[in-house]
């Protein structure tokens, strides 16, 4: 299935708009509702990941493909159920949104994403950035909190590398460092919740889950 939608940005001030840049800011639950689903409520974000695909189309029938540059997000086993049987209710597809274009287009991007809680630390939010990455007032390295650093994430031009790699440390070219191992292995396992999750560490720094919001811009 495909949405389309069409947003039309007016300037109301008396000032000329300059520097503009649109953010999407998709904060997904992805999950087999009544697995995951108890009397404190539901529990879907734990186990998502997301990412940035750039590929190609199947050509048409000009033989021309087109570009296609998404942001996606996916539960990331496609929750069978207690027999782990997939049904009409696991989502074993992905979710995923595209700028098709505008008047006047607008020629840069940006994917930025973060988890928003690996530890019970007040300072707990991180996310991929070029080094020397950008800190908010909680000193969390994810989450933007206030007006100017929510400008500096839309307009940073950053293609995060997805989630699932998480742990691996891509400083030597220009990443900030992952977090702590044991930091990694949560974001690997998912993030705990009052139920127990299918995922499970294992090894080679892939993260296979956890509460992720990213803004595509």
């Amino acid at each position: 299935d495909a949405i389309v939608i069409e947003i039309t940005v007016a300037n109301v001030g008396p000032l000329p708009i300059q520097g503009l840049w649109l953010g999407w800011m998709i904060d997904p639950d992805i999950c087999h509702f009544p697995e995951f689903c108890d009397h404190n409520g539901c529990y879907c974000s734990a186990d998502d990941i997301a990412g940035f695909h750039i590929g190609k189309t199947t050509p048409d029938a000009d033989g021309h493909p087109d570009t296609v540059r998404a942001a996606w997000v996916a539960d990331n086993d496609g929750n069978p159920d207690s027999t782990d049987a997939f049904n009409d209710e696991s989502p074993t597809g992905a979710f995923a949104s595209m700028y098709l274009g505008g008047t006047p287009r607008l020629n840069e991007e940006s994917f930025n994403w973060w988890i928003e809680r690996f530890s019970q630390l007040k300072d707990s939010s991180w996310g991929p950035q070029h080094f020397p990455g950008d800190a908010n007032s909680k000193g969390g390295r994810g989450r933007p909190l206030g007006d100017h650093m929510k400008y500096r994430l839309m307009s940073n031009r950053e293609i995060d590398y997805d989630q699932v790699y998480a742990a691996f440390d891509f400083s030597h070219v220009g990443w900030i460092k992952p977090p702590p191992d044991d930091i990694a292995s949560v974001y690997a396992a998912g993030w705990p919740r009052h139920v127990p999750f299918r995922a499970e560490f294992r090894g080679n720094g892939f993260a296979s889950g956890a509460d992720a919001t990213f803004v595509a811009t």
